[in-house]
């Protein structure tokens, strides 16, 4: 990822200056996600949306900066070097110039498929340590934040499934409902929780909550995460479904006996 000399140091800042720091950190989460599924090229269709999410004083330079990733995808030195460039010709204030330094910098992140939670992370690192708390607290980056498992929400009884009565017996992981919590956590134990999500994928919410009840929050957080992400994206076919489900229910068997 790039890296600058010397990042401006801001101790103090309004609540408005916040937030423009902040939404570009959004931003830039958002295009990462964007990329990993589409590829680079698709933030072509993305630079006449910048006025959406960014201040009006940033657009230009996130425009740039896509645009010099796009045309230079594969020469990361002078991509780069033209990004300093362009971070150092910026008029403007402090704030100005450390904005347009998270810019550069997390543009060049995506482009190097960085993982999403790592891009947060070395954006933060341009922040002094109270605008760190803020920023790891704000409301335009909690949605982020709490997707990559920063936030988990202390939410009672509200992370199950809502239980509709429909007949669970037919499910290939129906005899879940009689295991007990000791035989559950070993089961956990033993799998994928990746695996485990897509064998849920066309569970009843009965079944999906016998996990969840036996899970630390994080857990739960995660699994629910992969499931409703698995349902926005199409989910899988049902031989993928059906292989996994065999795998672990020779799994439980094998614990169980």
């Amino acid at each position: 990822m790039i890296s600058f000399e010397t990042i401006p140091s801001l101790h103090f800042l309004m609540k408005w200056q916040k937030r423009r720091i902040f939404k570009i950190a959004s931003l830039i989460y958002t295009l990462s996600l964007k990329v990993k599924r589409e590829g680079i090229f698709s933030l072509e269709e993305t630079d006449e949306d910048f006025n959406n999410y960014i201040d009006k004083c940033d657009v230009k330079i996130m425009q740039r900066c896509v645009w010099e990733i796009i045309d230079n995808t594969n020469n990361r030195e002078l991509y780069e070097s033209h990004m300093k460039n362009f971070v150092n010709a910026s008029d403007g204030s402090k704030l100005s110039k450390l904005c347009h330094q998270m810019i550069a910098s997390g543009v060049c992140a995506i482009n190097e498929g960085i993982f999403e939670q790592r891009i947060l992370e070395h954006l933060a690192s341009f922040l002094n340590e109270s605008l760190r708390e803020d920023y790891f607290n704000s409301p335009e980056l909690r949605p982020a934040l709490m997707e990559t498992g920063y936030i988990i929400v202390n939410d009672g009884n509200d992370f199950l499934y809502p239980e509709d009565g429909k007949i669970s017996d037919s499910h290939p992981f129906a005899f879940f409902l009689n295991y007990q919590s000791k035989e559950i956590h070993s089961f956990l134990r033993s799998i994928d929780g990746k695996e485990l999500a897509i064998s849920l994928f066309d569970a009843p919410a009965k079944i999906r909550n016998v996990f969840l009840k036996n899970m630390s929050e994080k857990a739960r957080f995660l699994l629910k995460k992969d499931i409703d992400e698995y349902s926005r994206y199409g989910g899988y076919a049902k031989e993928d479904i059906k292989t996994v489900q065999e795998k672990l229910v020779f799994v439980a068997n094998r614990i169980k006996s």
